[in-house]
């Protein structure tokens, strides 16, 4: 009876001991469980899907290419540093910096990129563009023959008899009932 209390015993501590450690470590196990679904989950869901068969995860790059350069005027964004000096309250040198933005418009380079797909499953190919913009940096060829161009304006005067609109630099006389047109 004495082996048997003893057997008991260890049991019933090594079961008590067994309860508590999975009380203690079954809840941080189930917590980092479900933090590494989540992150599995948000993983295999942003990746690209194909549109043929819907698989996530099959769509490969297989290349890109430039099909199209075109210069332009666009809108640039620069960033100015203005550092300035002052003396704070104990007389110690401090320096601050403050940053401007401000957009110009700039000569630009748009390259559109066509990159093409393919899904490892299904064998479905698809390309997709791009458009990318760039500070246009090259020296452009000025101009060395300017077009000027004359623009003539044409004052019409009513006629103060039949109220029809004539042009008092050629006619003399109203075009409808004749009358002389004073300026």
């Amino acid at each position: 009876m004495d082996a048997t209390f003893k057997t008991t015993a260890v049991l019933a501590i090594a079961t008590a001991a067994v309860a508590i450690l999975l009380f203690v470590f079954v809840p941080v196990l189930f917590y980092l469980g479900l933090i590494g679904a989540v992150i599995y989950f948000a993983w295999h869901y942003t990746r690209p899907r194909c549109p043929s068969c819907g698989r996530y995860g099959t769509v490969s790059s297989s290349g890109s290419e430039v099909v199209g350069t075109e210069t332009g005027y666009g809108l640039v964004t620069r960033h100015d540093t203005t550092t300035t000096s002052r003396r704070d309250d104990e007389g110690n040198l401090v320096k601050e910096k403050s940053v401007t933005s401000r957009q110009e418009r700039a000569p630009v380079v748009r390259k559109t990129v066509r990159t093409t797909y393919r899904c490892r499953e299904c064998g479905h190919s698809y390309s997709r563009d791009s458009v990318t913009e760039e500070e246009d940096f090259t020296d452009r060829p000025t101009k060395e023959k300017e077009t000027v161009v004359i623009q003539k304006e044409v004052v019409k005067v009513p006629c103060k008899y039949c109220g029809a609109l004539n042009d008092i630099v050629t006619q003399k006389t109203c075009s409808n009932c004749g009358a002389a047109i004073k300026p």
